[in-house]
């Protein structure tokens, strides 16, 4: 991945199974910074490290893995932000009006990680990826609460659909954040 720019003492890899318990800590840390407020709080108490990570771990011992996660990494080692990608989960958006070829299923940094250029790093990780797997166009789904949507959009992505969903009890809208050429 070192045609992908991040910034000094970082770097970008693809994940292994070995990362699985770090990649739980991004994954259930960040959610709990990101969607306090918007989720309601008992779910976010009631995520798992452990039962996150043994998920990672089944996926990440996967092989040939049908999808790639690729980890930023501080000079130390530790892993501070993740972006899991593949072919789109919905039917609706490999073909037909939309006709995107690749998703983003997740992205997450800790938030004392952002605003040092590893967001982008992930999204050209995402991007180099899908690219590698011949897909030329990208979308990923935010709440649509979640900040991070101002974010995508400065990445050149473009809001195009929207659906409900139920977290915790709670219906939430989705936004569907899309880039026809990556």
């Amino acid at each position: 991945m070192n045609q992908i720019n991040v910034p000094q003492g970082w770097s970008l890899r693809l994940a292994a199974a070995a990362d699985a318990k770090a990649i739980a800590r991004v994954h259930v840390d960040s959610w709990r910074e990101t969607y306090a407020g918007l989720v309601p709080d008992d779910y976010l108490q009631s995520l798992s490290y452990e039962k996150r990570a043994a998920s990672w771990r089944r996926m990440l011992a996967d092989e040939p893995a049908p999808w790639r996660c690729y980890v930023v990494q501080d000079a130390a080692g530790g892993i501070k932000g993740f972006v899991n990608i593949g072919a789109p989960r919905e039917e609706d958006f490999c073909r037909g009006e939309y006709s995107y070829k690749g998703e983003i299923y997740a992205i997450y940094l800790m938030k004392e990680c952002q605003g040092q250029g590893l967001g982008r790093a992930l999204m050209n990780g995402a991007r180099h990826g899908l690219k590698s797997q011949g897909m030329d166009n990208m979308y990923l789904w935010v709440l649509q609460g979640n900040a991070t949507r101002a974010f995508y959009r400065h990445m050149g992505g473009v809001e195009f659909a929207e659906k409900t969903l139920e977290i915790g009890g709670r219906s939430l809208a989705e936004i569907a954040i899309g880039w026809e050429n990556i």
